[in-house]
């Protein structure tokens, strides 16, 4: 299943340069929302953000794991 895709993202690209910077874009995108899933569970009024917030680390994570194994799958 693929899960929501960014504007470019085209996970059957046969390009062995494009997984790299699907890697950069969701490493960068996973560390901003991790920082702000930490601001939302110190602050009280942040406490409705946090399933949000996570569910969206959650959604990153699958997509930069995608991209590492698409990676491999191109160097072969």
């Amino acid at each position: 299943m693929v899960s929501q895709l960014l504007p470019g993202e085209d996970p059957a690209t046969r390009d062995p340069d494009e997984p790299a910077l699907w890697i950069a874009v969701y490493s960068e995108l996973i560390g901003g929302v991790r920082q702000s899933l930490s601001l939302a569970r110190q602050s009280p009024s942040g406490a409705g953000d946090v399933d949000h917030l996570e569910s969206t680390v959650r959604r990153f994570e699958e997509r930069l794991i995608f991209w590492q194994e698409r990676a491999e799958q191109l160097v072969r």
